[in-house]
């Protein structure tokens, strides 16, 4: 098969029907992950030859045209043509589903949606509406019911998550997809805005929120950024990000990179963790260990002392925190006083009640 004859192929199983559209720029940044060598006016020269075999079937709207009809859309500096099926021609597919197919595709837009890249959604979306339809037609087949079966819960207080803007969530996919630098405003903690060039590595879900993990240009520091604070992005082009050694998302994520080093006197420090805890807790460490090398010793009836070789991280603070009185750190000395240090100002909280 000829590469035209393949991207043309490609580009008509892209086309939405009306009154959805997309771009010629967008169906170039499509083709461009797929690996064909394009620019936006090869594409538009595809779209005439389409224009001219599906005749009264595809629809070729001008920018102004669209964005009069579709007011609130994410424009960008994308002005190229929108191009859709029209409402009485449906779109191309060149196989069906089968339930299992279906069940997976409903999982994965249940589940696993929000890690994917944009241009992969906008391709997965109307199999995930095919797949919506095979599983309701066959509703009484019990593979169809499983869906309702399952969840996924997380382990902490349930938050409301905070909302990504999608002109940022598209342009961080795009510039992990394509490994090109980017420029950021991001707002801190401490609310003051920093300006940032960083090469991206990876993106990271962690309690309902999106993190960022990357590189400062030059310096090669690495951080985490949360993609809700990032108020604007440039996606370089030109730039395509330094090659910095052992520098993969899986070295950042070894290396601790998401436990928010804050407690530590090092980053990341290893630690000879020992603490007391009660028998349930100590239970269920036997079964989800902290370490490999983790030793659980009895103490008594209701207490055991575990002691692993752990990282030192924020995270590891706060969890122990939530155990309350059900823990007693026992070394290192330093992390000992802030529980020590902690406790005392949660009592000093308290003390003033008349029940103290």
């Amino acid at each position: 098969m000829s590469e035209q004859i393949d991207r043309l192929l490609q580009i008509i199983l892209m086309l939405p029907q009306h009154p959805q559209a997309i771009s010629a720029g967008k169906i170039r940044i499509k083709l461009e992950n797929q690996r064909f060598k394009v620019d936006t006016r090869k594409v538009q020269r595809d779209m005439e030859d389409l224009l001219a075999v599906f005749e009264n079937k595809l629809i070729c709207e001008p920018y102004p045209n669209y964005k009069r009809r579709v007011p609130n859309a994410e424009f960008e500096n994308d002005k190229s043509n929108r191009y859709s099926w029209s409402k009485e021609y449906k779109e191309l597919k060149l196989v069906g589903l089968n339930i299992n197919q279906a069940l997976s595709l409903r999982l994965v837009n249940k589940y696993l949606v929000s890690l994917l890249p944009k241009v992969t959604i906008d391709d997965l979306e109307p199999l995930f509406k095919e797949a919506a339809n095979v599983l309701t037609h066959f509703e009484k087949n019990a593979l169809s019911k499983w869906q309702n079966k399952i969840a996924i819960v997380e382990a902490t207080q349930p938050l409301i998550h905070p909302v990504v803007k999608p002109v940022i969530n598209d342009a961080v996919g795009q510039a992990l997809l394509s490994e090109k630098q980017i420029n950021i405003t991001y707002t801190r903690h401490d609310s003051k805005t920093n300006n940032y060039s960083l090469n991206p590595i990876g993106l990271v879900l962690r309690n309902g929120s999106h993190y960022l993990i990357a590189t400062k240009v030059g310096t090669h520091e690495r951080r985490q950024f949360a993609l809700h604070r990032i108020k604007k992005i440039e996606l370089l082009e030109d730039n395509p990000v330094e090659q910095i050694d052992n520098c993969t998302l899986e070295d950042c994520l070894q290396d601790g990179q998401m436990g928010f080093n804050l407690t530590g006197p090092a980053a990341y420090d290893m630690i000879n963790f020992v603490g007391v805890f009660d028998t349930i807790t100590a239970n269920h460490l036997s079964e989800s260990k902290l370490s490999k090398d983790q030793r659980v010793e009895k103490i008594d009836d209701d207490h055991y002392q575990v002691s692993a070789t752990i990282k030192e991280t924020e995270q590891l603070y706060w969890w122990l925190l939530s155990f309350g009185s059900r823990v007693e750190v026992k070394e290192p000395q330093h992390l000992r006083d802030k529980m020590a240090k902690t406790a005392k100002a949660m009592l000093d909280r308290y003390v003033a009640d008349t029940y103290l």
